[in-house]
């Protein structure tokens, strides 16, 4: 290989390099309830953002989403925000089951993406309440919101917020 190949490919990792560090320590937007609502999806509402220092410093995000056709229906979320160390990663947590929580902290996998430098999101599928409990399937709305709408509307949204939030063209 020439030298001037080599500085050029030297040169292009060292740009790629900066990009990456850039994107992944210095968010695009602050940790407030306005901001992120002005970077979430017009059908999303987001209810609480909170500036968190464990598992690793985050910033937390609490909203949700109303479904139709059928519905209405409330479909609950939460994101989580790394402050440093981002890698442009994006983690969504699977509910197995009946669902009806939003995962918390202690849900998330084991080796936690968020200290590997994910977003992680998670959802309740659109149901509220105990395991065995399986009313939601009398109910279309939530029927609907269990086995599919509810975990897409989510992602789509939390995608949407966490691009925004860091500037991200993608994830």
């Amino acid at each position: 290989m020439n030298r001037e190949l080599r500085v050029n490919l030297l040169r292009l990792a060292l740009a790629g390099a900066a990009a990456v560090w850039t994107s992944a320590t210095f968010a695009a937007a602050s940790c407030t309830v306005e901001s992120v609502r002005a970077l979430a999806p017009k059908d999303t509402i987001i209810d609480a953002v909170a500036a968190t220092a464990t598992p690793v410093p985050n910033c937390r995000v609490e909203g949700h989403i109303i479904t139709n056709n059928p519905g209405p229906n409330q479909v609950n979320f939460r994101l989580q925000l790394p402050d440093q160390g981002w890698k442009g990663r994006y983690y969504f947590i699977g509910m197995g089951g009946s669902a009806g929580y939003v995962p918390t902290d202690s849900q998330i996998p084991a080796g936690n993406p968020l200290f590997k430098g994910f977003a992680v999101a998670g959802t309740d599928t659109g149901r509220q309440g105990a395991m065995l409990d399986w009313g939601f399937l009398t109910d279309p709305a939530k029927a609907r919101d269990h086995i599919d709408r509810g975990a897409h509307v989510t992602a789509v949204a939390t995608q949407q917020i966490t691009k925004a939030y860091y500037g991200a063209e993608k994830l």
